[in-house]
């Protein structure tokens, strides 16, 4: 079995055409080496999968040119250090003895909702033309983005970077009835219907993203993510559209919420994350600290180790395949 900790250096991406015909040019490496050199570090992960807490980071990257093409290659750095949380046997803190931030955290909340998803992850071009149809014909104020994954099995994914306008509904309207009741009456009023328009709009683009999705024997992740201080993520593996809706409605994220603050009274927190249960409530699951450290549940350490070794041992210690990649194009 290969040991994480033997792995030295590896194959980033490549400017060959892959298995889904994609293809990598030289500046999309030149800027992926830039990143994984700054002061924010891109993470090492694990099939893409994004409820896996990262393994590490990468770090020294260069472009090597070899038979005619450009290989990205970098070092691993996984972590120097775990150790269980003494007040929560349930938890368990991985850290660097000198840590860099993640380059994933975004501070800057859109002015419109990005909605981001993988063309390779429907049945044909033809599936993924027609849902940007759907999606456009909603009349909903969004930026559209492609995001590529090159992992083993991708695993059908839709991700909403949550617009101002939608978070201010869930921030005003418990406040709304403070500011005297006219007033109340009327902004709780065009709030609510921001807010069903934004739920309205979720709805439909899940329905529309997984009935022109690729079979797949993994259930579809729906991912949310609030930018700002910190970042929040909030995971559902699953398509049923109401139990997500019902999710994300003020009484289950107030509970969330309110879990937020007792983790911010425990760590500096950069991000935290959140999965759904087939109950409708959101677990916690790992949160990342400003110098890299991660905290998170036994179990998702377990389930990424597990599919790590599966990883390393599929492809002879190479896990080119499974670093975190993204090459976004705009769509509006």
């Amino acid at each position: 079995m290969i040991n994480k900790k033997d792995l030295k250096r590896g194959i980033m991406s490549t400017t060959h055409v892959d298995s889904h015909k994609d293809k990598m040019s030289l500046e999309a490496l030149i800027r992926m080496k830039d990143t994984i050199n700054s002061d924010k570090k891109l993470r090492w992960g694990v099939d893409h999968n994004k409820e896996f807490p990262p393994v590490g980071q990468l770090i020294n990257a260069e472009i090597v040119q070899r038979d005619e093409h450009y290989y990205l290659e970098a070092d691993y750095k996984p972590y120097d250090y775990r150790e269980e949380v003494p007040w929560d046997n349930t938890l368990l803190m991985e850290s660097f003895k000198e840590g860099y931030p993640f380059i994933e955290i975004d501070l800057e909340i859109p002015t419109e909702t990005i909605v981001a998803v993988d063309p390779n992850s429907f049945i044909s071009d033809k599936h993924y033309n027609l849902f940007l149809q759907e999606t456009q014909a909603l009349n909903y104020p969004f930026i559209g983005t492609e995001h590529l994954r090159k992992a083993n099995a991708s695993t059908p994914e839709i991700i909403f970077t949550v617009g101002q306008s939608a978070i201010i509904y869930h921030i005003i309207k418990p406040l709304a009835k403070k500011i005297g009741k006219k007033i109340a009456d009327k902004a709780e009023k065009v709030l609510v219907e921001k807010g069903e328009d934004f739920y309205q709009f979720i709805s439909r683009t899940i329905i529309s993203a997984f009935s022109h999705g690729a079979s797949s024997n993994r259930p579809p992740f729906v991912v949310f993510q609030i930018n700002g201080i910190p970042n929040i993520e909030l995971i559902a593996k699953t398509s049923d559209h109401d139990l997500i809706i019902k999710a994300l409605k003020d009484n289950k994220l107030k509970a969330m919420i309110e879990e937020i603050d007792f983790y911010r009274s425990k760590f500096e927190i950069e991000k935290i994350q959140f999965i759904l249960t087939t109950k409708g409530k959101w677990k916690f699951n790992y949160l990342l600290t400003p110098n890299g450290a991660v905290v998170g549940k036994k179990d998702s350490f377990k389930k990424r180790d597990r599919r790590l070794d599966i990883v390393l041992n599929m492809n002879d210690g190479k896990v080119y395949n499974s670093v975190g990649l993204s090459n976004s194009k705009k769509r509006t």
